[in-house]
């Protein structure tokens, strides 16, 4: 980033106006805020003193605050002893689900319910994500069209919630993980085909197959059928990416050689597949903490609905969840164990891997240079959790943010219009009091949340 961009870039922009603008005006215009550091979601280390100026939807402007110049009658929000970064994006995400364990029947049962039901817990999920900082998020595989319903909902002011990805209907094969609907099972390769178009026509910016391993060579698309769902996506000019779990690493290598574009949860994660996706670029969206095990229960959604006030709230109870869910196991810190969730018998061709061992790996695919982005699939508005074990992980935290940030949206193809604190960007970015490389608790004090150059945070939490 050029850091001495001035506020000349203001004037540049108006100057694109129908009518000539008085400067006084234009300068009214302008929002500035100022925070102690900045992280701009690039990966590099923070700005001190920061100041980024925004006029409408847009930042005009960012640097430190003896660099930038501040309009006379610009409308200032001093954020004091706080970072600011960009908003947070969920890479793999759903909003419909409620999840309370309950194995394939109480997925499916979730899955199932009366669209006007989904719809409900959709419309809380969204607006927990935002509150929480999210400020974008691919929806990766939703039940009748519903994310093109709730994406149409937040687009148009009805509902607050994040910038929306949606990809339609997840596609997959007979019996396959995640074939909720009957029109999500598909097989052969023009059915597939078929499903790939439906879903772009409906509106898809991306499309998403799922599979789990069947045996150390087969998984539950085969290699025609995963082949020709990519090269269709690809080209109807939208990405692919595929839920990719098993013992064996079966289907990440289909996937991989049929030219997905990124893989979900990806299991395993061996020093083989490391290799296989940074030889071929493939990007990863991972979802650590779902898929080390930890799980919703009842609890946190009645503690979401009728106890949480605030996201500090809410994403303290999670962070304290996962303390405890961790103290209490302390034998899967170590251990893999089979997936408890039997899916078709999935237990024996499919695993949750210890939590050591995944960070560990996660820190190999990191160093192997494999872009990563970071998910919560169910866990709404815990992103600072997954970036705190990220960080833990051994990764530096200028890198998880960027992760979750300017990372995320290049995976997901929107990087020339989020994820990064830049001149021309949309104006979306969050606050947290404190500094978190000092005290990563820090990285969860969120106190400011603005979305499209609009502030969000001061919404009620219901």
């Amino acid at each position: 980033m050029n850091y001495k961009t001035l506020i000349v870039g203001a004037l540049a922009l108006a100057g694109l106006l129908s009518r000539p603008v008085p400067a006084s005006d234009i300068d009214a215009q302008i929002l500035a805020i100022q925070a102690a550091r900045l992280y701009d979601g690039t990966g590099q280390a923070p700005i001190e003193n920061a100041t980024i100026l925004i006029r409408g939807n847009r930042i005009i402007a960012v640097g430190t605050s003896g660099e930038l110049s501040l309009p006379d009658r610009a409308r200032i929000i001093d954020l004091g002893d706080s970072t600011v970064m960009p908003g947070l994006f969920d890479t793999h995400g759903h909003l419909r689900y409620r999840y309370t364990g309950g194995g394939a029947a109480g997925r499916h049962s979730q899955a199932t319910d009366a669209h006007g039901l989904l719809g409900m817990r959709m419309a809380k999920n969204a607006r927990t994500q935002l509150l929480s900082g999210i400020t974008s998020m691919r929806m990766t595989g939703e039940v009748g069209f519903l994310d093109f319903d709730i994406k149409r909902a937040i687009d148009s002011g009805m509902l607050p919630g994040p910038r929306i990805i949606p990809s339609g209907r997840l596609i997959t094969t007979a019996g396959g993980h995640g074939g909720y609907e009957q029109a999500s099972q598909v097989n052969g390769p023009w059915e597939i085909r078929q499903r790939v178009r439906e879903n772009f026509h409906a509106g898809a910016k991306l499309i998403k197959f799922s599979m789990v391993d069947l045996s150390p060579e087969g998984a539950e698309m085969n290699a025609v059928e995963i082949n020709a769902g990519v090269d269709e996506a690809h080209a109807s000019g939208i990405p692919a990416t595929v839920h990719c779990t098993g013992n064996w690493g079966a289907c990440i290598r289909l996937s991989v050689a049929a030219g997905a574009d990124t893989i979900e949860h990806a299991r395993p994660l061996n020093d083989d597949i490391i290799e296989l996706l940074a030889d071929h670029g493939t990007n990863l969206s991972l979802t650590p903490l779902v898929y080390v095990g930890f799980r919703p229960s009842q609890h946190w959604w009645d503690y979401l609905d009728n106890q949480a006030t605030n996201a500090r709230d809410w994403i303290s109870f999670l962070r304290q969840e996962m303390i405890d869910w961790r103290a209490e196991h302390p034998q899967w810190e170590h251990e893999d164990r089979p997936y408890a969730d039997n899916d078709s018998n999935r237990a024996s061709r499919d695993f949750f891997p210890a939590v050591r061992k995944r960070q560990q790996q996660v820190h190999m695919a990191w160093r192997a240079g494999i872009p990563i982005g970071l998910g919560l699939d169910t866990l709404y508005g815990g992103l600072t959790v997954t970036m705190e074990w990220m960080v833990e992980a051994g990764i530096p935290l200028p890198q998880v943010i960027y992760m979750a940030t300017g990372g995320a949206a290049r995976i997901s193809g929107v990087e020339n219009q989020v994820g990064t604190l830049e001149p021309g960007k949309l104006a979306d970015l969050i606050a947290v009091k404190g500094n978190p490389a000092r005290d990563i608790q820090h990285l969860h004090a969120l106190n400011f949340v603005m979305k499209d150059g609009q502030r969000v945070d001061t919404l009620s939490w219901n």
